[in-house]
């Protein structure tokens, strides 16, 4: 779900690839004010594959059911500022494919150090693709409010100038 005290216009259903399960990323766009000038920002919410199929005995395939997913998502956003959240379900945390893809393709993106899941993993993100002189910040809440994971929490500020 996407979340904004800003109005949503432009929505968009994107399906993902995978067998298992179907998945549909969300997005829609908000107008931010960029020194006086009206900016265009996608928002987005995604929820990658947990398992493969029964195949690849649930969980061999998985790694790269995500990988596929990530590059769709890549491919279907529109082009310029992006903000993604995302559970990618990354076991191998950043040195999965997915994560790897979705880091690359939003280079503004802050590394997020505390685990969102059990065993120290770090499945949730937030990747951001920004202009200039605005960045990305990501904290994870303190508690879990009832879910598996914890909570990550965003939001974009101007970068100070000297």
């Amino acid at each position: 779900a996407i979340l904004s005290t800003f109005p949503l216009a432009d929505p968009l259903a994107i399906e993902l690839p995978g067998r298992r399960q179907r998945r549909v990323i969300v997005v829609a766009a908000i107008l931010l004010d960029n020194n006086g000038r009206e900016l265009p920002l996608a928002i987005g919410s995604a929820h990658f594959n947990v398992l493969g199929s029964a195949r690849t005995m649930w969980v061999f395939g998985a790694s790269a059911a995500r990988a596929q997913q990530a590059e769709t998502l890549i491919r279907s956003l529109p082009v310029g500022p992006a903000v993604v959240g995302a559970d990618v379900n990354s076991w191998q945390g950043s040195n999965e494919r997915a994560v790897r893809a979705l880091i690359q393709a939003f280079p503004e993106t802050p590394a997020l150090r505390e685990t969102t899941f059990r065993h120290g993993l770090v499945l949730d993100w937030m990747f951001f693709r920004l202009p200039d002189r605005l960045r990305g910040r990501v904290i994870r809440a303190r508690e879990q409010y009832g879910a598996d994971h914890y909570p990550i929490i965003g939001w974009i500020s101007p970068v100070a100038t000297e």
